[in-house]
């Protein structure tokens, strides 16, 4: 699904102006970055809690350079479905 798909299936469900979702998108969008720079975890209902996690420096291998590296340490996004989302997953009514 696509941003443009995104706002004018909202739009559509809401009955309000596409311009209107996209700021509220827009403002989801920021506090939702803000939350995570500060590294809170982010809940949403029904779908899960996105957490940022720091992974340590590690050994890696390049495939193309057939050689061995050390991958850099860095932080990462993590997101922990909901038991509601998993559970129609695994029953098969989250598929299209």
């Amino acid at each position: 699904m696509t941003y443009a798909e995104v706002i004018h299936y909202m739009a559509d469900q809401l009955q309000i102006p596409q311009t209107e979702v996209r700021k509220l998108y827009g403002v989801f969008i920021r506090t939702f970055k803000t939350y995570l720079d500060q590294e809170k975890d982010v809940y949403l209902p029904g779908l899960g809690t996105f957490h940022t996690a720091h992974r340590k420096e590690r050994k890696g291998f390049h495939p193309v350079k057939q050689q061995k590296m050390m991958l850099p340490k860095r932080r990462v996004l993590t997101l922990h479905a909901s038991s509601t989302i998993r559970d129609e997953f695994k029953n098969g009514r989250g598929t299209a």
